[in-house]
């Protein structure tokens, strides 16, 4: 390996190395699972495109609306349960690069998500919850009075979730999510 003329071999090996035990290494990212409480009609949007964009797809649903009878291709795993504890024994454990979506199509069930979810918040790379800020706001005063997480917690929830690009149609949520995802996958692979 040469430099400017100066070989670079001996100042690896001045720094500690040998130049018989050198190796290339890639570095390679840890897979980043995009976990997906609910399959309606956002999740269908948003599954496909985030599948597209390298993530690894997850779909949780308990299926009692057969909504995962349904063609669902674009996901790499379907969980048949919301529980935590449930995803976990089939996916392993849920850590820091693992993004959580929570769009399911009842109001307690969210709320148990996000719960569930919250309390371990700090673990996981993001967790979002689809809703009005009506329902955001009924869900924080609820569950911050059981003291079931504190107000450092509830900040760690992206609520509403996805940039502000006034979208109204699933695929245009889903590109403002999936946006927002973006955004912070590059700014951690960055630092």
């Amino acid at each position: 390996m040469q430099s400017g003329g100066k070989s670079l071999l001996p100042a690896l090996g001045e720094a500690g190395l040998d130049r018989a035990t050198m190796q290339f290494r890639e570095i390679l990212n840890p897979v980043e699972r995009l976990i997906l409480f609910g399959c309606g009609h956002l999740s269908r949007a948003i599954g496909p495109m985030a599948r597209l964009l390298d993530f690894y797809v997850v779909v949780c649903d308990d299926n009692e609306t057969s909504a995962v009878d349904d063609e669902v291709s674009w996901a790499h795993q379907v969980v048949s349960s919301f529980a935590l504890h449930d995803v976990e024994k089939q996916l392993g454990p849920i850590g820091n690069s693992d993004f959580l979506l929570i769009l399911t199509r009842d109001h307690a069930m969210d709320q148990a998500i996000v719960e569930e979810t919250l309390a371990r918040a700090r673990d996981f790379a993001y967790v979002g919850l689809i809703g009005s800020l009506g329902k955001i706001g009924r869900f924080k005063k609820r569950i911050l009075a059981k003291q079931i997480i504190s107000e450092e917690d509830w900040a760690l929830l992206r609520a509403p979730m996805g940039l502000d690009i006034r979208a109204e149609t699933p695929q245009e949520i889903a590109v403002s999510i999936m946006g927002e995802l973006i955004a912070l996958r590059n700014r951690r692979r960055a630092s």
